[in-house]
């Protein structure tokens, strides 16, 4: 029943600035569950004013007629409404308890585009690592940026901030190397490493 509430994130949307934007394509959908952030895949299709698609699995169909969207409901579905803001889709999702002594659940959400992944074939980079971090945070830029299937050959320091050749590079606790940004991966997507040696 869940699934199918979250699936209706999907029912109304207008276009931004007057102008109808195609939704045909893969995004991700961040709900805010009571200051929880869930992350789900939504792909979409647009043929004609028809909407088919798959969001968490489900297949979900609807109707575009001018900037508006609406989804076939489902039984015990919520009201959603979302507005197109540049390249995002905003929204809420009023979901009720099931019970006439509870409030419904209000439950913002985004939508945003995957973005496409890169076109050129896997690399491998040579990478000298000039400053380690001893926590991970988002305040710490990116020493790389990464394609899906690129290799990193790099080194690292023991945990007392020691290289290979015993010389202190940085305070000890575990420093870390990098960190890599890795190219069109979205919130909820799994990221697999290979070491290879």
């Amino acid at each position: 029943m869940f699934i199918r509430r979250l699936a209706l994130l999907w029912l109304i949307s207008t276009a931004a600035y007057g102008q109808q934007k195609p939704i045909t394509g893969d995004w991700v959908v961040e709900l805010d569950f009571l200051g929880s952030k869930m992350y789900n895949r939504a792909e979409l299709v647009e043929e004609n004013g028809s909407l088919s698609g798959v969001f968490m699995g489900q297949q979900i169909v609807g109707r575009r007629t001018g900037n508006v969207i609406a989804f076939a409901p489902n039984a015990g579905s919520g009201k959603v409404e979302a507005r197109v803001v540049g390249e995002e889709i905003r929204g809420t999702n009023l979901l009720s308890n099931g019970s006439a002594d509870r409030q419904p659940l209000t439950l913002p959400f985004v939508a945003t585009r995957v973005p496409k992944r890169p076109s050129r074939s896997p690399v491998t980079h040579a990478f000298k690592p000039v400053s380690f971090y001893r926590s991970y945070s988002a305040l710490n830029p990116p020493a790389l940026h990464l394609a899906p299937g690129d290799t990193v050959r790099t080194e690292t320091v023991d945990n007392g901030g020691s290289d290979s050749r015993n010389f202190r590079r940085t305070a000890g606790g575990d420093p870390q190397t990098g960190p890599f940004y890795v190219d069109s991966v979205m919130p909820g997507d799994v990221l697999v490493v290979h070491i290879l040696s």
